[in-house]
């Protein structure tokens, strides 16, 4: 039987536990994945579960709590500080660290909390004091990969973390370093963890990007913004409206995705031949380079070319976010070439198909840059 004390003890470090990780599926995530990183030391290992699942976790967990209550509880606490960091709500003492774990959470890399639960809980021995750092950044380029092109496929994901755990424990077990390679040579290097090659990264990316993944399209707008933006104008493209915690700033279409095309993009694109506007805007409509970021872009929606570009605002609390591609905003200075001339979105006179397959192709070569491992 359990002593009072332990229950008691126990009952406090669970309710200290749901303030790390407040949210109940993220809970459940967390217990699978404790068990998925520290299933490599014998305390917590199961003979019989080679992974947790939402079907076995209450047989993991009746054992672990049968065995020492008290324990378990206080490792779960302790690991779910270290989860807290991943899901945001507590912060590390880096606040570089603190962007780059947000980062990982705009890709979509939860799968990768198993490993990174285990290197936070051996920090101590990591190569060195920006390994972490490295490691995470390695992790976003590996996952903005993954979930553009779908492979390595969702259901080998949860394996592929616990095999990159074991090699950590290994290298531990013979007194090495956790190093950056060993986590690049066990994605890259094994066969159920190897990303889409280059070439394929680079067929998604000229895709219908917007409707194969609207969440990654979102991501990487962001990115290519991210990475030429001025003091003058940097707004936060995460900016969340207060009254309904949507987005602010949202993906806008410049030549409109509805289904009913204006005659005066009718004429700019086709020429004035309708039938032909709608052959073009289901080819062109969701590539790349018809995509941008636009605060309240429902102002924009239908209007004319020239009137998307021309300068608007909305007051949205204290602040005035200027809502027209000739706005300041990085991703829509970004420069292409259409018949020679460099251009861009906020000063190009009209827009083609021409141009979009030009801003297309120049996104995607920044992208491939950013993206592609050093092997490639």
């Amino acid at each position: 039987m359990y002593k009072r004390q332990e229950i008691d003890t126990s009952y406090d470090n669970w309710q200290q536990l749901l303030e790390f990780i407040p949210d109940f599926d993220n809970q459940l995530r967390f217990l699978r994945q404790y068990y998925n990183a520290f299933k490599v030391e014998e305390s917590v290992k199961h003979e019989k579960i080679t992974r947790a699942t939402k079907s076995n976790i209450l047989q993991i967990y009746e054992r672990l709590i049968k065995k020492n209550a008290e324990s378990t509880f206080k490792e779960l606490l302790q690991k779910g500080e270290y989860y807290g960091k991943l899901i945001g709500i507590v912060n590390t003492e880096s606040a570089e660290l603190n962007n780059k774990i947000t980062e990982l959470n705009r890709v979509g890399g939860a799968a990768s909390y198993t490993l990174l639960l285990y290197l936070l809980a051996h920090e101590d021995d990591l190569e060195s004091n920006s390994t972490l750092g490295s490691i995470i950044d390695f992790i976003i380029k590996y996952y903005v990969r993954r979930n553009v092109t779908d492979t390595p496929n969702t259901r080998d994901l949860d394996s592929v973390n616990i095999e990159v755990v074991e090699n950590c424990y290994k290298d531990l077990k013979v007194g090495k370093k956790i190093s950056l390679q060993t986590i690049i040579d066990s994605h890259l290097n094994n066969t159920k963890a190897k990303p889409a090659t280059l070439d394929d990264f680079t067929k998604w990316l000229s895709d219908k990007i917007y409707s194969n993944n609207v969440g990654m399209t979102r991501y990487l707008l962001w990115k290519l913004d991210s990475m030429n933006h001025t003091r003058e104008y940097a707004p936060d493209l995460w900016q969340r409206n207060p009254n309904n915690d949507t987005f602010v700033w949202t993906i806008e279409h410049v030549f409109p995705e509805g289904e009913n095309i204006p005659a005066g993009w009718v004429d700019m694109i086709a020429g004035g031949d309708k039938d032909k506007a709608k052959e073009l805007q289901s080819e062109y409509v969701h590539l790349l380079g018809n995509l941008t970021l636009s605060a309240y872009n429902s102002n924009l929606s239908n209007r004319i070319f020239s009137n998307k570009q021309d300068l608007a605002s909305r007051k949205v609390g204290n602040d005035e976010l200027k809502i027209g591609y000739r706005n300041g905003l990085s991703l829509n200075n970004l420069k292409f070439q259409v018949d020679e001339a460099e251009i861009n979105l906020a000063t190009i006179d009209k827009w083609t198909t021409k141009a979009i397959a030009a801003r297309t192709e120049k996104m995607i070569n920044k992208l491939i840059e950013l993206f592609k491992f050093t092997n490639e």
